[in-house]
């Protein structure tokens, strides 16, 4: 209770992300202080097309350092491989909208990433990074003086959101 408005409203995951917009995981939201993060970077290194496809080169970085990076790329169908570390992975046949990736415990310096798509379809990249916890510009800002769990209280087990900074390009 102490972290909402007096008003909080029952929303979805895929209301706050850009991108997601497919997820119906339930959500408690309300009002908060309007504060700035700095957004994770995507940097494209090189792009290229031969023949039925095109090779994107990108190099991902969070700012802030969050252990996690994921990237979201729209539609599911134009993503032929990528190829992390020298690694390529082939996309799988499915029914959804948008390819995924997360990178748990990314490097500080950032990583690169080789997509593979299909040059006939213009892309939305959707960027995030995120920390385990909310971090001190989040508390600050809140003015709320934040009470600890009580001992009969844990963290939700396997929900991994602490504080997530979202950014959105479309590379054509």
């Amino acid at each position: 209770r102490q972290f909402f408005s007096a008003e909080p409203q029952h929303s979805t995951v895929g209301d706050l992300f850009p991108l997601a917009g497919h997820s119906g995981f339930p959500i408690m939201q309300g009002s908060a202080p309007a504060i700035s993060l700095a957004a994770p970077e995507v940097e494209v290194l090189a792009d290229e097309t031969l023949g039925a496809v095109r090779t994107i080169r990108l190099h991902l970085h969070s700012p802030r350092g969050a252990p996690v990076i994921m990237l979201d790329v729209e539609p599911y169908a134009a993503v032929q491989a990528v190829n992390i570390a020298g690694k390529r992975i082939e996309s799988i046949a499915s029914g959804r909208n948008l390819w995924s990736l997360t990178y748990y415990a990314a490097p500080t310096a950032g990583f690169e990433a080789v997509l593979e798509v299909d040059p006939s379809q213009a892309i939305k990249l959707q960027v995030s990074d995120q920390t385990w916890e909310l971090v001190p510009e989040v508390l600050d800002g809140s003015g709320l003086a934040i009470q600890t769990r009580s001992d009969d209280m844990m963290p939700m087990p396997n929900f991994d959101y602490g504080t997530v900074v979202v950014g959105v390009a479309v590379i054509d």
